[in-house]
């Protein structure tokens, strides 16, 4: 099992579940499909693994995107199971598909209609200190001088901090 592999060496196996693909499915779900409680999922794989090396990372894109609530998300997850958190932000509607959108047009922190305020809230209520990682998939980021890229990918983060 993969969660046994890393215990000899102490590091830790993170799963991030992707807003637009579910677990073994190689491709895209529909929208319509998005709307099911995937942090539960989730709570429940890392629950039936049962290894203390397997956990989480959070990424507000997969959270907000697969229109998980905060109230839905912090039902599901247990603190010890948080190994990380990744921060982004989005337009209110999706544009081209979803994975297009993942892909080509996230937003800084606090530049779009996530609830992150309330995610940081709740994961450190969950207790969760960090890390906590700024992952900008984005055409129009891309194209920043990576100096600049990094300064204000620091600096919309820590608004949400």
């Amino acid at each position: 099992m993969a969660g046994s592999q890393p215990r000899r060496h102490q590091p830790r196996l993170p799963r991030e579940r992707l807003a637009h693909c579910d677990f073994g499915v190689v491709g895209c779900a529909r929208r319509d499909q998005l709307h099911r409680n995937h942090a539960q999922e989730e709570r429940e794989l890392v629950a039936a693994v049962a290894h203390p090396a397997v956990g989480l990372v959070v990424d507000a894109w997969h959270v907000f995107r697969a229109g998980t609530s905060l109230a839905e998300l912090a039902a599901a997850l247990a603190q010890s199971a948080i190994f990380g958190v990744e921060l982004d932000d989005a337009a209110p509607e999706v544009i081209g598909s979803l994975f297009e959108d993942t892909v080509q047009r996230r937003l800084l922190c606090d530049e779009g209609c996530f609830d992150l305020r309330g995610l940081v809230q709740l994961l450190r209520d969950k207790g969760f200190d960090g890390p906590w990682g700024v992952e900008i998939l984005s055409v129009a980021f891309r194209e920043l001088p990576v100096t600049g890229a990094l300064q204000r990918a620091a600096d919309t983060a820590r608004k949400v901090l």
